[in-house]
């Protein structure tokens, strides 16, 4: 079974990407091959988005996929997901794994045109995918679409370099209450 990842360029900078760099990575069962179709990358993503579209279907045909697993933010981009997901053949299983840091924002703040958008986008997909149970309680509350959740997986080095004298934290994300960076003092 062919699974098509659909979102940004695996070698890019970013939580999604690295997760489906860690899908490409990641032993899966011998009948199951990852297949990855770019919809942005740091360098030229405006040519990135439009090829993207452009070789959809034909990216699906060639590698001869069954299950679309789109990765998807908010803004431009469940924008750009949700217009490659009318494009998708009728065949095909669809998943849109949820990595929106501000989903809840985004719906709540978008004029009522665009929340429509959104639920319909929402209902014509098979399988929702989101990190915590606090955001599949969101996503019920403006779907009825079947909700997984799955938090993001993390490779844990087979050696601990943990150090309880050491005197200095390093963080190498965003630093803001969204990410707990204050949690740590």
């Amino acid at each position: 079974m062919n699974i098509l990842l659909i979102g940004p360029d695996p070698a890019a900078k970013g939580g999604i990407a690295t997760v489906i760099h860690n899908f490409q990575k990641a032993q899966a069962p011998e009948d199951v091959r990852f297949v990855v179709h770019t919809t942005w990358s740091e360098k030229g993503k405006y040519w990135t988005q439009f090829k993207a579209f452009l070789t959809f279907r034909r990216h699906i045909k060639k590698e001869r996929c069954q299950i679309l697993h789109f990765h998807v933010a908010q803004k431009g981009s469940f924008y750009r997901k949700s217009l490659l997901l009318l494009l998708a053949p009728k065949h095909c299983k669809m998943i849109f794994h949820m990595h929106a840091s501000q989903f809840d924002q985004f719906y709540q703040n978008s004029p009522s045109w665009a929340k429509w958008w959104i639920r319909f986008t929402l209902s014509r997909v098979d399988q929702l995918v989101v990190l915590s149970s606090s955001w599949a309680a969101f996503y019920q509350t403006i779907t009825d679409t079947a909700i997984e959740v799955l938090p993001n997986a993390v490779e844990v080095p087979e050696e601990s370099v943990y150090d309880p004298t050491a005197k200095w934290v390093i963080t190498l994300g965003r630093i803001g209450q969204r990410k707990g960076s204050f949690d740590l003092l």
